[in-house]
């Protein structure tokens, strides 16, 4: 399965020191819950990573990147649950960007993934793709790319919140846990623009309903 053509919202972000339960309670109870109920929204992701900053990662796909500024969207991060305030308001080293995936290769994101982000728009995504593909581990490869202006809508979610806003990203599926494995994407990552790649682990998957 793939996620090319798909459009997406990705989010990276740590938590104030002792918001952490709170955090993941809400992301498990509403958060995700929330954004799945709203139409366009196919699946969310969250994996972690204790040893990388930030040390979360959440992918929501969607059916086309309209619905990252679909009313229904909007009107959701207008109207943020006191629950959604207070969490929010512990974020640290947060990122967000939404938009499409031109790219894509093999599985689709699973347990196991290395997550680069992009400072500018590569100039050639299907030769990265091409090129992780041939590392030996590496089980698929999607590169999503921002839509700018819809990233950086105002909305009261974000308000008070300082959030970096990258050109796009790259999830590389992985078969398994494997440190050596980030090495050799790193190095491919680098050549091509994009940041350190972290290793995640699954915490959360759920479909729409």
């Amino acid at each position: 399965m793939t996620i090319a053509g798909l459009g997406f919202v990705a989010i990276w972000n740590d938590v104030a020191p002792g918001a952490e339960e709170d955090f993941i309670a809400w992301h498990r109870q509403e958060h995700m819950p929330e954004r799945l109920s709203i139409p366009g929204f196919l699946s969310g992701q969250r994996w972690n990573n204790e040893r990388a900053k930030p040390r979360f990662f959440t992918l929501y796909v969607l059916e086309n990147a309209d619905v990252a500024a679909s009313p229904a969207y909007i009107d959701r991060l207008n109207a943020p649950t006191p629950w959604t305030r207070r969490v929010m308001a512990s974020y640290r080293n947060n990122a967000r960007c939404v938009g499409s995936f031109p790219v894509g290769r093999g599985e689709a994101p699973g347990r196991h993934v290395a997550v680069g982000r992009f400072v500018d728009r590569p100039e050639d995504a299907a030769g990265i793709a091409d090129r992780l593909m041939a590392l030996e581990g590496v089980t698929g490869c999607h590169i999503g790319i921002s839509d700018s202006n819809t990233s950086a809508l105002a909305t009261a979610e974000r308000a008070g919140r300082t959030v970096a806003e990258p050109a796009g990203l790259v999830i590389v599926c992985l078969d398994s846990e494997s440190a050596e494995i980030v090495i050799h994407i790193e190095a491919c990552l680098k050549r091509a623009g994009a940041s350190e790649p972290a290793m995640m682990t699954l915490a959360l998957s759920h479909p729409a309903p």
